[in-house]
């Protein structure tokens, strides 16, 4: 092909070309300029509202104080498992570092149980409780000790039943009925109802099977040494007196086992070779023995010859200290309140401690408050329970509750933590807050689709001739509408107290009159009075054009 030849192909293909392009111009129809959507504020809806009003303080802290008795009680009754060692380790885990707003460098690498304010330490015991506890172990707290504290709270609160009727008495039926029944009639001679029940707990074992209880023996009279030096014919003293400490004692073993049921089957297996529920009578007492024996105490190793001894100098100190007498002097009674008071000075009680000063006192105390007439409630278990451990304004508050008609374990929870929850209300408004749903209808008058790019929405109230900021949100997703049709939009946007307080700082409102605007405009929103006004900043798109329109709506309730 010949250069010309060339030349004249190449013009001849360009001109095609353009004229392609020409025609393809020429046939397009021009589209109309892009019309702005029209938009109706159709509705108004108010979601539930967070207040701290009496109502919402009181849901908060009945749901915060129940989860931390229950863990309290957990970290009573297993110590060992909420050491610090292991309470640092879990709030590592549940609360990785950097926790919050770090005060020293050390706290980038590591979370300690100590940084965590008190929620979060509820949380990491909760973790501790999950995970660590076994099910055996949660069991007793959520069906022994617990319910065990809210029976005697309801005994406290009830008139009192006779003997015969009480738990006291369906153990020793489980004695013999002889048992129960010399129980009531000790009862009724108005003698020591703790002291009577340990001895009958055993009596007839020791009457029939003294040999078995040499160790009592040798506490009663230090002249006993070996089984040939028990009396032939001992004295109902003599026989009354092993039984009272060998009675404590097997209740106590018995509690022991029944707190710890793991601990219980791995010493029958250990001890004996089989399951704890194959044991014959005289192996179960040993192994409970045996269970309560390996239980830490904060008095040291109970292997330590020293470690009775330091146990009667804190009952003695106790006992001389409230009752002017000698520990050992004081009825069974007396003796229990003494070690509840012992176990409520110890900074470090392990699980022995527990059932010794705490559970087993306790089951005495139970007993007294069954055949006890009404208690006022200011003598109440509940009641002294809140006056030590959290407030006397908190014990008031419960007996407050209790006679204006609340349960008492539900006016319990609630004054656990209802101080701190009040503190928190006064301190951070910003828990006022709902979730606003704002509907509205989009049509678009354009013969094509249109999408909404952008909306930027605010939403106020008019308070004392001042419009306040309610609520705002932005919303960046594109929102297609097809030509010639309508679409209904709902916006949900929180109003938060704070946020609306801040909102008038920011724009020059002093702070006092900012706080009772926002006051106010939450007082509409809760109340369903308020008449809002909304601006809707909208960025909308059409085939060629786009437009940023500004649309004031309003909203009124219905009358």
């Amino acid at each position: 092909m010949g250069r010309g030849l060339k030349i004249v192909t190449m013009l001849t293909m360009c001109m095609v070309l353009v004229a392609g392009l020409v025609l393809a111009g020429c046939g397009r129809e021009a589209v109309a300029d892009l019309e702005k959507p029209s938009i109706e504020f159709t509705q108004y809806l108010r979601g539930a509202t967070v207040d701290f009003d009496d109502a919402t303080l009181n849901q908060m802290a009945e749901g915060g104080g129940e989860p931390g008795f229950k863990f309290g009680l957990a970290a009573s009754l297993y110590p060992s498992k909420f050491t610090q060692e292991i309470r640092d380790q879990w709030a590592n885990q549940v609360f990785p570092p950097p926790y919050k707003v770090l005060k020293t460098p050390e706290q980038a690498d590591k979370t300690t149980f100590d940084m965590l304010d008190g929620g979060d330490q509820s949380a990491v015991n909760g973790a501790i409780y999950a995970n660590v506890l076994t099910q055996a172990e949660r069991d007793v707290v959520e069906t022994l000790v617990l319910p065990g504290f809210f029976n005697r709270v309801d005994l406290d609160m009830s008139d009192g039943v006779p003997a015969n009727e009480t738990s006291a008495y369906d153990i020793l039926k489980g004695v013999s009925t002889s048992a129960a029944n010399a129980w009531v009639a000790d009862v009724a001679d108005e003698k020591d109802y703790a002291d009577r029940f340990f001895v009958h707990l055993v009596k007839e074992y020791v009457s029939q099977y003294p040999t078995m209880f040499l160790p009592f023996w040798t506490m009663v009279d230090p002249n006993i040494q070996t089984v040939g030096d028990i009396p032939d014919e001992p004295t109902t003293e003599q026989v009354e007196a092993v039984a009272r400490l060998a009675g404590e004692s097997g209740f106590t073993n018995g509690t022991a086992g029944t707190m710890h049921p793991e601990a219980r089957e791995a010493k029958a297996q250990a001890m004996h070779g089989v399951s704890y529920a194959e044991l014959t009578e005289q192996q179960a007492p040993f192994v409970d023995a045996a269970v309560y024996q390996s239980l830490p105490s904060a008095f040291g190793n109970m292997t330590d010859p020293d470690f009775w001894n330091d146990v009667n100098d804190a009952r003695d100190a106790a006992a001389n200290e409230l009752a002017g007498f000698p520990y050992a002097f004081l009825p069974g009674t007396a003796q229990a309140g003494i070690n509840q008071y012992v176990f409520s000075q110890l900074d470090n009680a392990l699980e022995w401690d527990y059932i010794t000063f705490a559970s087993v006192p306790g089951a005495v105390m139970g007993w007294g408050a069954e055949m006890a007439d009404e208690k006022p409630l200011n003598q109440n278990q509940a009641y002294q329970a809140l006056n030590a451990s959290v407030s006397y304004t908190a014990a008031e508050g419960w007996k407050a509750a209790v006679e204006a008609g609340v349960h008492p374990r539900q006016a319990f929870y609630r004054w656990l933590a209802l101080e701190a929850v009040r503190g928190m209300a006064a301190a951070n408004t910003m828990i006022r807050m709902c979730i606003g749903e704002y509907a509205f209808k989009v049509k678009n008058p354009n013969d094509y689709d249109i999408s909404l790019d952008r909306i930027d929405f605010t939403a106020q109230v008019e308070v004392n001739e001042t419009m306040v900021d309610v609520a705002k949100l932005s919303l960046g997703d594109r929102v297609f509408i097809p030509a010639n049709s309508e679409i209904n939009i709902a916006l949900n946007a929180p109003t938060k107290n704070m946020d609306v307080l801040v909102w008038q700082v920011v724009a020059g409102v002093d702070s006092a009159t900012a706080g009772m605007n926002a006051a106010l405009a939450w007082a509409q929103i809760k109340g369903g009075t308020a008449e809002i006004d909304v601006t809707l900043d909208v960025t909308v798109s059409g085939a060629d054009d786009t437009l940023t329109e500004t649309y004031s709506l309003s909203w009124a309730p219905s009358e």
